[in-house]
């Protein structure tokens, strides 16, 4: 029998023979289709605007990967498809984010530098604190993703003004929202039966495409692109 289990939400059956059909949690499957087209439509402004960044090139695809991930995750309950098609995706996506803000704000070592201090706060966070607990793994993750985001959100307005700090700010905005909808999920299953879960697709999928064209905008604003992304930084 296929290994199920994971973190439960709103939409979440409670009897095993619902497991056995497709989808398992309709309403947070078909929510994940805003991220695939949010995915498309990053491969085409990449594509367009800088078709040589192969690190947006990455982004865009992570975006799509994301997706597709949670719609198998949701749509099964399967083991697999929460760590391999719905985690890893999206843990690698924040990693290749904060490598290229980084770089488009400073350089690429430091990007790197930011990457190396992410992925160690993550592994802390997801090996070292209980589920249990006042604090979960989840709410360390965002506090710490809040807190450095907002430090590049003002970098980024510092550095390339109005264009790069709005797309910056709208990108934290978008983010925070979705940790809030994640969060709150559970405790308002019993006024919103289907849960916020949705919302935490939604709005991280628009968070992750006004992210990507934070980083095609504040390129355009030192280096303008041309036709074939040779200018750019």
């Amino acid at each position: 029998m296929p290994q199920r289990g994971g973190p439960t939400y709103c939409e979440t059956p409670t009897d095993p023979q619902a497991f056995m059909g497709f989808p398992v949690e309709w309403v947070n499957t078909v929510s994940n289709l805003p991220t695939i087209l949010f995915g498309l439509f990053a491969l085409y402004l990449v594509y367009h605007f800088a078709p040589k960044r192969w690190e947006l090139y990455l982004l865009a695809f992570l975006l799509l990967a994301t997706g597709i991930g949670s719609t198998l995750w949701h749509g099964t309950r399967l083991s697999w498809a929460l760590t391999y098609a719905d985690v890893m995706p999206g843990v690698f996506f924040l990693l290749a984010f904060v490598f290229a803000w980084g770089r488009t704000l400073w350089s690429a070592h430091i990007g790197l530098g930011i990457l190396i201090l992410l992925f160690a706060l993550q592994y802390v966070a997801f090996n070292f604190v209980s589920w249990g607990g006042f604090i979960s793994p989840f709410t360390l993750l965002f506090l710490t993703l809040f807190f450095a985001g907002s430090a590049l959100v003002w970098f980024s307005w510092k550095r390339f003004g109005v264009v790069g700090g709005t797309w910056a700010l709208l990108t934290l905005s978008l983010a925070a929202m979705a940790a809030v909808m994640r969060t709150v999920d559970g405790p308002l299953c019993d006024v919103i039966p289907f849960g916020t879960h949705l919302f935490w697709h939604i709005f991280l999928g628009g968070a992750g495409l006004a992210g990507i064209y934070m980083l095609l905008a504040m390129r355009r604003v030192t280096s303008p692109l041309s036709q074939d992304g040779s200018q750019a930084r």
